[in-house]
C-alpha cells in the first residue's frame, strides 16, 4: 500500500474534522465558564 501526501489530506480534511472538534471545547469550555459553582477548588478534582 503507497501512501501519498495528498489522498491522506483528501481524506482526513482538516476543515471538517477540527471545526466540529473546536466547537465541541469551545461547548465544554462556554458549559465550565457559565456554571456558577465551578471554581479553582472544584477544577483541581477534575484535574
Amino acid at each position: 500500500m503507497k501512501l501519498d501526501n495528498r489522498e491522506i489530506f483528501k481524506t482526513l480534511n482538516p476543515n471538517k474534522v477540527w471545526v466540529p472538534v473546536l466547537i465541541g471545547i469551545g461547548i465544554v469550555f462556554a458549559m465550565f465558564y457559565m456554571d456558577p459553582t465551578v471554581n479553582a477548588q472544584t477544577l483541581n478534582g477534575v484535574f
